[in-house]
């Protein structure tokens, strides 16, 4: 586990995609603020919190307070740049700050010091819009809530094969038919499976025609607003 004393050490640094485990599921507000998170991080060696050198990739997910469970992921450059991103951007606004202070009127400054903060909060959750609606639709599963496309080979080779699973010889010949039948869940997880196990490519280019679909933007938008109309909204037959 990781561990730190004085904010020096190893943790949990968060990268991308920030999910609330319930998925519209009933949770007393204060077990949200208890739990944390599920999202895929890297464990890092850090200095007051900040990382410095990455050392393994992980999703972690089922947090009990400072307790959770997690499995490893493949390591990517993605990853890495928004993981120290989100440390590193508050430490850079606050180097700004420092220096127009100095350097600038005190009206100059008062007017900046939001701007650059409204920016650095608005900057993060662009970021993460695209890894956040492939795990909307993808929904939760026994694995939290990671994309199958950032998996270790061990455990996409763990998933039955598209002959078994969707009775088509690839993932990505299952998609369509699932798109068109507005099973947006079941055409996703074919996506990003044929990206982790077929042709990484060709399952990111069906990623993107999934999530630009106007259907599904449509349905992202009302479960978005009723997290509770998960399986409906998805086409979820299961």
């Amino acid at each position: 586990m990781p561990y730190t004393i004085n904010g020096i050490g190893t943790s949990v640094c968060g990268g991308l995609g920030f999910m609330d485990p319930s998925f519209g599921k009933p949770t007393k507000w204060w077990n949200k603020l208890i739990s944390g998170k599920n999202f895929d991080g890297i464990e890092c060696f850090v200095i007051l919190y900040i990382p410095f050198v990455p050392l393994k990739p992980i999703h972690a997910f089922n947090w009990q307070g400072t307790a959770y469970q997690r499995i490893p992921l493949r390591w990517s450059a993605s990853l890495v740049a928004k993981t120290f991103l989100r440390r590193w951007i508050w430490l850079i606004v606050a180097g700004i700050l420092l220096y127009l202070s100095s350097a600038v009127p005190d009206l100059w400054f008062a007017v900046s010091c939001p701007v650059l903060i409204l920016g650095a909060l608005f900057l993060l959750p662009f970021l993460d819009k695209r890894d956040q609606n492939i795990r909307w639709l993808l929904g939760p599963h026994k694995y939290g809530t990671s994309d199958p496309a950032t998996w270790v080979d061990e455990t996409v080779k763990a998933m039955p094969p598209a002959k078994e699973l969707y009775k088509k010889n690839t993932y990505a010949e299952a998609v369509p038919s699932f798109l068109s039948m507005g099973q947006y869940s079941e055409a996703m997880w074919a996506a990003r499976l044929s990206a982790a196990a077929e042709n990484r490519p060709e399952g990111e280019k069906l990623t993107d025609t999934i999530l630009q679909d106007p259907h599904v933007q449509e349905a992202l938008e009302k479960v978005k607003k009723d997290p509770s109309n998960w399986k409906t909204l998805m086409g979820v037959k299961r």
